[in-house]
């Protein structure tokens, strides 16, 4: 994470991050082996300041105890005009380059793991399946028009399918959380 250009250190999480080499040592494991891997995360606001936090584990890890390689920080923003579409596209520009350094670090150059993002905002989910046509789909009014470009820029430099899955937020407002699906229970622990 510290040979990253700095703007990538700020948005990765680089003084709240937990990159265990267990954690890392189990994703190279999936790339090595073809495995699919699950990122969850979330983005919010709150007094006018964003942030944004994900998690990135082995899809057959269900323990939503467990949240692997993980990490969150602020997320930059005009304080004025900051909706919770940012932080959350933020979240997977920082899991993407999180996979991205670990692909790079171990040359891991080919593999046929799939990314499934689990995301609770739909918005954010449109922009991962649309980062190979980010210049003719991204508005340039969009107000996360950056991090969209940052997510298009290094999603293309990752060699792996990619595919958004809806998770529908705060389940747990009716359902005991020990009662959700896993999905759901994953959601829980990013609004934490």
């Amino acid at each position: 994470i510290h040979c990253q250009p700095q703007y990538i250190n700020v948005i990765l999480g680089h003084y709240y991050n937990t990159w265990s080499a267990t954690d890392i040592d189990c994703l190279c494991h999936c790339f090595e082996n073809d495995q699919n891997v699950d990122i969850f995360g979330d983005g919010t606001v709150l007094h006018d300041k964003g942030a944004h936090y994900y998690s990135i584990k082995p899809a057959i890890c269900k323990d939503p105890e467990n949240l692997g390689l993980h990490g969150g920080a602020k997320t930059s923003c005009n304080r004025s005009g900051i909706v919770s579409l940012r932080p959350e596209c933020f979240s997977i520009v920082a899991a993407l380059h999180t996979i991205h350094a670990i692909l790079s670090f171990f040359k891991i150059s080919s593999s046929d793991s799939r990314l499934t993002f689990r995301y609770d905002n739909q918005e954010s989910l449109r922009r991962i399946s649309l980062v190979d046509s980010f210049s003719t789909s991204a508005a340039a009014d969009a107000t996360d028009r950056d991090a969209w470009e940052l997510m298009a820029a290094i999603g293309s430099q990752i060699p792996l399918q990619k595919f958004p899955l809806h998770v529908k937020s705060h389940q747990d407002d009716h359902v005991p959380y020990d009662d959700l699906p896993y999905a759901a229970q994953m959601n829980v622990q990013m609004d934490r």
